[in-house]
């Protein structure tokens, strides 16, 4: 699945924005589930908010990844991970990136792995709801 996060953002702020049509920030996402097949998604990002905390950014990707079939895909999610490449320097030390490539890209849902900022992604939505470990 290959997507691209809009030139306009819902997001306030600053907003770091590629001078040309290369994207600024590449992600490449593995989805993994219980039951199902791991899915991947390549998203690219003309534009990357300063301010944007790291749970908006993985639940809108979720969103972003799965608008069709969010409703029968996440309950079954137990984990993301994620690569992550960058045109220019500096998008490493924008603050939500940086809490991403510390924690590796990694998100796992399932409640018996999850840290507090999972916790806060899942919260009360579908998200590993239906998982059966």
């Amino acid at each position: 699945m290959n997507m691209s996060i809009s030139e306009s953002t819902p997001y306030e702020g600053m907003v770091m924005k590629s001078k040309t049509k290369t994207p600024l920030m590449k992600i490449n996402i593995i989805w993994s589930f219980e039951g199902r097949e791991q899915q991947m998604s390549d998203i690219d990002m003309k534009n990357i908010p300063i301010d944007l905390e790291e749970t908006n950014f993985v639940r809108d990707l979720i969103f972003h990844c799965f608008p069709d079939d969010y409703e029968t895909a996440t309950p079954y999610l137990y984990k993301m991970s994620m690569c992550l490449s960058f045109k220019e320097k500096g998008i490493e030390n924008i603050p939500f990136v940086k809490k991403v490539l510390a924690r590796n890209a990694k998100y796992y849902f399932d409640e018996n792995q999850r840290d507090d900022v999972e916790n806060e992604i899942v919260g009360m939505s579908l998200i590993a709801s239906k998982l059966s470990y």
